[in-house]
């Protein structure tokens, strides 16, 4: 609601939904699908993934950003929320 009230417009679609869901996400039907700082929390970072390309019409694009562990390393962070970083 929030997205959609202050970052309006016609071309873009905001949407919340379980991506732990099977098919939460329908097929083929996005440009472009961002997820910023959200594959670390997530267990099964593979699943998400997944439905994410899969949502994707042919030649879109992902935009996913993540810490990186070369510059800031998990065990050092010690956030109990994220289950890995990325290089």
């Amino acid at each position: 609601q929030y997205a959609s009230q202050y970052y309006h417009h016609s071309k873009v679609q905001h949407s919340v939904t379980d991506l732990m869901a099977s098919n939460s996400l329908p097929s083929e039907q996005f440009d472009m699908i961002t997820s910023f700082e959200t594959i670390e929390h997530v267990g099964e970072p593979e699943k998400i993934l997944r439905g994410f390309f899969a949502a994707l019409k042919p030649g879109g694009m992902l935009l996913c950003s993540t810490p990186n562990e070369e510059v800031i390393p998990l065990k050092e962070m010690n956030n109990p929320y994220h289950h890995k970083h990325y290089t």
